[in-house]
């Protein structure tokens, strides 16, 4: 299965991701926004964690529109009875930061999490110093719902984790229901079309 949006494509991870995911895991640059969460990874070991993902329904590769890799997101935790999950999303190309791809990706992931999951509620947790994540994570919806204080020791302070959320009324809210078409080009109003 694959989603494409406005910038980017979700699809599914394969190891041919591997190379790229390990430059993104030992860049410090990228990793300071996951609270550097991975130390240097080997791509014996990226290969590793790739293959246990390929069996994951809900983790994807980004790639822009002409099929260049950026990023991965995936929901994990991911609870079908309580309809819950977590989101994560990293934009590895730093060429790509700040351009509005990892807004098109999350809006992908939250469609299939609310659409074709039936998922009620989607949260995450981002560093307070990524101004660019929670500028993305709000204008896809997601409120502010709370704040761990001084969480995570970083570049050599401490630095709160806050906690953001959605709700399927407040996704259903932010992108309402339209005819399944919204533009001349054939995008689904979600902001985004799903190939299997």
């Amino acid at each position: 299965m694959s989603f494409e949006g406005r910038l980017v494509c979700l699809r599914a991870r394969s190891l041919s991701d591997v190379e790229k995911f390990t430059e993104w895991f030992n860049d410090p640059e990228v990793t300071q926004f996951v609270g550097n969460a991975f130390p240097a990874i080997s791509p014996e070991r990226e290969r590793e964690l790739v293959e246990g993902w390929l069996d994951d329904p809900h983790a994807f590769s980004i790639e822009t529109r002409g099929g260049q890799l950026i990023g991965n997101c995936h929901l994990f935790r991911v609870d079908l009875r309580q309809r819950t999950a977590e989101l994560g999303i990293v934009i590895g190309d730093k060429a790509f930061w700040g351009q509005g791809y990892g807004t098109d990706a999350i809006t992908l992931l939250l469609s299939y999490a609310f659409e074709h999951l039936g998922l009620h509620r989607v949260e995450l947790h981002y560093l307070a110093f990524n101004r660019r994540a929670r500028e993305a994570y709000e204008k896809c919806g997601f409120v502010e719902e709370g704040r761990r204080r001084e969480a995570v020791f970083i570049r050599g302070q401490w630095v709160d984790s806050i906690l953001m959320s959605i709700l399927e009324r407040e996704w259903r809210e932010h992108h309402p229901a339209h005819p399944e078409q919204d533009d001349d080009k054939g995008a689904p109003a979600t902001g985004g079309g799903v190939r299997q």
